[in-house]
């Protein structure tokens, strides 16, 4: 009678411990704010398209988008990298670097967005590339019975 016992609260404790475990290890939800994980989302092919989405929007709320390249290129109130600006205007220099690499990460979303849109299940998961050759297939098919 005391071993049963004894194996049964065992059994309690280790169930209890393995609960405690899994609620610890479960992932907190993104903060799109502090961080573009839209940029990565972009290049992942099970990335929910209203998810990446939502996370582009939350990250530029309140912030100024950058301009485009060509706009940055052509800039005159852009800072030269030089000895001078390193010193005296460090933290001007290094937010015009991220702006310009943003304006390009902010190009390949726009472009992103046009190219998958019309790939996109009702749930927001985006087509495989063998489902749109097989809508592709589908739709020929369909022209040249007619």
């Amino acid at each position: 009678m005391g071993h049963r016992i004894l194996l049964l609260l065992i059994l309690v404790l280790f169930s209890a411990t393995k609960n405690k475990l899994n609620a610890q290890q479960s992932t907190p939800p993104l903060d799109y704010t502090a961080y573009p994980h839209w940029v990565r989302m972009m290049d992942d092919p099970q990335a929910n398209f209203f998810e990446t989405q939502k996370a582009f929007e939350q990250f530029w709320a309140g912030k100024e988008m950058p301009l485009e390249e060509g706009e940055i290129i052509g800039s005159k109130r852009a800072l030269k990298n030089s000895f001078f600006n390193r010193v005296f205007n460090p933290q001007e220099l290094k937010h015009q670097e991220e702006m310009e690499a943003f304006a390009f990460q902010c190009k390949k979303y726009r472009h992103w967005v046009i190219v998958t849109e019309p790939y996109i299940h009702s749930d927001g998961s985006i087509m495989s590339p063998e489902e749109r050759l097989a809508l592709w297939q589908n739709h020929y098919a369909e022209l040249n019975t007619k």
